[in-house]
């Protein structure tokens, strides 16, 4: 970059000239010059541009990567989610059957110590009477 100023200077000095055709050796050397500075800016630029493009394709390997992590993640947390709401669901349905036979069996309890007391009750009477 330091030489392309000083390269343009030239040229429009050699272009500033007195009316006439430059000497060809001036404008080979003028000519000569561009051109290696801009062979060298052209190689500079490839140069460049690999790098950038290896980066962005190093870039997008990288997000692609944790892209695939990320919805595997979200599979299979959904999934897990969804198991466990099935085992809740069972849980509860599980809870309100016992809670029912709790129910029945305190209420066959008391019928059954009813029935007792009863017969308790019976056979002690009867047990007096005789």
């Amino acid at each position: 970059a330091r030489g392309l100023p000083r390269v343009l200077a030239e040229f429009m000095q050699a272009s500033n000239q007195a009316e006439g055709a430059p000497a060809v050796a001036a404008y080979e050397a003028q000519s000569g010059s561009v051109l290696e500075l801009l062979e060298g800016l052209l190689k500079k630029f490839k140069t460049e541009l690999a790098e950038v493009e290896s980066a962005e394709t190093n870039q997008r390997h990288e997000f692609e990567l944790v892209d695939l992590h990320l919805k595997d993640a979200i599979e299979k947390d959904t999934a897990d989610m969804k198991e466990k709401v099935v085992a809740k669901s069972k849980r509860a349905t599980a809870a309100a059957r016992a809670k029912g036979e709790l129910e029945k069996t305190k209420a066959d309890k008391a019928a059954d110590e009813a029935l007792k007391e009863e017969i308790t009750t019976t056979f002690r009477v009867k047990s007096e009477t005789f």
